[in-house]
């Protein structure tokens, strides 16, 4: 064993080291360096599958660049177990650096503080290590650096390496790109968003900070997840007409188990003086896009911390709930989409057409994408939105989406099996009005 010789504080995340050494007998050693990544969530342990709470999770396909005597040795991504390459030396000074920078097949998605294009990378050194004439000698070093400066970078990395482990015969939805990620950076007038165009860089998701909850948005697995979602769909298959037309649905609820005046919000105001975190919420009766789009969020973060082949699964939601008895529950707060509550037909009152909830749109995409002989994967759900039927290409301001434009699409595409698939579960959930 040995110890850590010192690291930039200042740069360095949650993280802990693994590097391992095999020696040889010609005086040469084969090194191989790993990082595991440590995170910390407010809204972990909730029956999800995946990031639980106090653990790691391999850095796996992020970028590396091992440094020998000061010179670079090796630079490129890490493999599936957070490791770089195998390396032939001698005796000297190694430093490994790890950045968030994860490439899952022909995507990049890239974590900075505040501005795109500002790396932050944690380093680690080990000093002197020897050419060892032993068979193998392992070198650990004890979890470092909890809770300081790069802990808000590197648990949106710990998330979002998730992205780098579908289940087989599933997807996460990735087009070839960049997917730029601001990890303490407020979204100019709101908390936390996904902003298409935003910079010269382009596309940028921002994470920001919210005083009622557990202060920044990082600290959420389940919030990166949802703003993740955004930027997916957006790349996916696009934001059809009304999909961030909040401003008129706060009202629109009439039952008050279909609004949001229970949620706590900070003193930011939204849609002509509307709390910005009342503007919409899990329950809330919304224009039909607008539901769809925000449980389009909730169904993917739900993705990515759940298996898909359970028979159950875990979201978590961040902001205030108001049950069926008219108790206000704090987040965090579990749901299982397979639980079929049909909020809106049940709760909402007469005035359904053209309207929907997040609840009841993210129960009926994960379950069509999770279950039964016949799931929609990201990309059939991408071919549903973008036929002729639907928004005749990527959705955009012009195209208005409805549920019988999506059920001539799964017709139009598919066998009677998984036609039926979409149709019933869109009765099933109550989402097709």
């Amino acid at each position: 064993m040995i110890s850590l010789q010192r690291y930039w504080a200042k740069l360095l995340g949650t993280l802990l080291f693994v590097g391992a050494l095999f020696g040889t007998a010609d005086a040469h050693a084969v090194y191989k360096f790993c990082t595991d990544i440590h995170y910390t969530f407010e809204d972990d342990g909730f029956g999800e599958d995946y990031l639980l709470p106090g653990g790691t999770i391999r850095a796996a396909n992020h970028w590396m660049v091992i440094k020998y005597n000061n010179n670079v040795l090796w630079s490129g991504y890490a493999d599936s177990s957070g490791c770089g390459a195998a390396l032939s030396s001698g005796a000297g000074n190694y430093v490994v650096e790890t950045y968030p920078q994860i490439q899952v097949g022909s995507s990049l998605i890239n974590i900075f503080p505040t501005t795109v294009g500002s790396w932050v990378h944690v380093w680690y050194q080990f000093n002197n290590l020897p050419s060892s004439t032993h068979p193998s000698v392992t070198y650990k070093v004890a979890q470092v650096g909890s809770g300081i400066a790069g802990e808000d970078i590197f648990n949106v990395s710990a998330a979002l390496t998730r992205l780098t482990q579908p289940e087989s015969g599933f997807d996460f939805g990735l087009r070839v790109g960049s997917y730029n990620i601001l990890a303490s950076q407020q979204c100019p007038g709101a908390i936390s968003c996904f902003s298409p165009g935003a910079s010269a860089s382009g596309d940028v998701l921002y994470l920001g900070y919210d005083s009622d909850l557990w202060g920044w948005d990082h600290k959420s697995k389940y919030i990166i997840g949802h703003e993740m979602g955004h930027f997916v769909q957006h790349r996916l298959f696009g934001s059809p007409s009304g999909q961030t037309s909040y401003c008129h649905n706060v009202p629109t609820g009439g039952n008050n188990l279909c609004r949001c005046d229970h949620v706590l919000s900070p003193a930011d105001t939204f849609c002509t003086n509307v709390p910005v975190n009342q503007v919409h919420c899990f329950q809330s009766r919304e224009n039909l896009t607008a539901a769809l789009g925000e449980g389009f969020g909730h169904f993917f973060a739900t993705t990515l911390f759940n298996n898909p082949t359970g028979a159950d699964a875990r979201f978590v939601y961040y902001k205030h709930f108001k049950r069926a008895d008219l108790q206000v529950v704090a987040p965090p707060v579990w749901h299982d989409p397979m639980l079929m509550f049909r909020w809106m037909e049940n709760y909402c009152g007469a005035q359904m057409a053209g309207l929907g909830t997040e609840m009841d749109w993210m129960g009926f995409l994960y379950r069509v994408r999770s279950t039964s002989s016949t799931p929609y994967t990201y990309t059939d759900l991408e071919s549903v939105f973008e036929h002729s039927q639907v928004c005749s290409g990527t959705c955009n301001s012009s195209d208005t989406v409805t549920w019988a434009k999506l059920q001539a699409a799964a017709v139009a595409l598919y066998p009677l099996a998984k036609e039926n698939h979409f149709i019933n579960n869109g009765d099933s959930y109550g989402v097709n009005h």
